[in-house]
């Protein structure tokens, strides 16, 4: 399994969008501003713009920090997981308010994609 996901890796192609969105996270995070909506921002779309393999290695470190569940609150008609700000605030004890007033801070708006609940 392990060479598997090693030779997964080694075919995966890191992208110039990746590279600048990581430099520039990385500057604002070092200018001590990695709370703010542009740096938020930066991070999604390095985010968006990685790997799989990172994609799913950071899923599965913030699973075992505790700050992610480690089963979706549903997934879209494509199959990608979603998670509710609800559920995330509950993960990180905080009020909804709290998570609301957090992701507003961090530019996040509400998805509108149709999601499938997990039962």
């Amino acid at each position: 399994m392990t060479s598997l996901k090693n030779k997964r890796k080694a075919t995966e192609q890191v992208t110039p969008e990746f590279l600048a969105a990581g430099r520039l996270y990385s500057q604002l995070h070092e200018a001590g501003l990695d709370k703010s909506p542009e740096a938020a921002e930066a991070f999604q779309r390095m985010y968006d713009a990685a790997p799989e393999s990172f994609r799913q290695d950071m899923h599965d470190m913030a699973v075992q920090m505790g700050l992610m569940p480690s089963v979706p609150d549903g997934y879209t008609d494509e199959g990608e997981p979603v998670y509710t700000l609800e559920g995330l605030a509950d993960r990180l004890g905080l009020s909804p308010e709290e998570a609301q007033r957090a992701a507003e801070e961090l530019g996040l708006k509400p998805g509108t994609t149709k999601v499938n609940k997990v039962h």
